[in-house]
């Protein structure tokens, strides 16, 4: 899994929102009984931001996300497809914000909005 996380900056975007999302992202940092916890209080709706990395692309099925941010973008449109699948799901709105920061951040955009039909703006 590649990522292209900016350290301090990170940090004080996860502390800012960490009251309405469940930052994936830095699930490393805490133990296993942590992150189970986060998990189980994002799926039953007390939290309906996304934090995405590639660990959400697949396998994670939570019904209420609202939003989707993908702090790094993915390697491929696929896995951005798989990502922001998370996001309005079930008949609901989501929104989606990639940051883009880099050439290749670029270059996986263009497939994306090539691919899909869609305009990131």
């Amino acid at each position: 899994m590649q990522q292209r996380v900016h350290g301090s900056s990170f940090k004080y975007f996860v502390s800012f929102y960490c009251a309405c999302c469940l930052d994936i992202a830095s699930w490393n940092n805490h133990i296993q009984e942590e992150r189970l916890t986060r998990y189980k209080g994002f799926k039953e709706g007390h939290k309906q931001m996304l934090i995405a990395i590639d660990l959400v692309g697949k396998g994670i099925d939570i019904e209420r996300v609202n939003i989707v941010l993908n702090y790094d973008m993915p390697d491929s449109a696929d896995t951005y497809l798989h990502r922001v699948g998370k996001a309005g799901r079930f008949g609901t709105k989501g929104l989606v914000v990639p940051f883009v920061s880099s050439n290749s951040d670029s270059e996986v955009r263009n497939q994306v909005q090539e691919r899909f039909e869609v305009d990131i703006k």
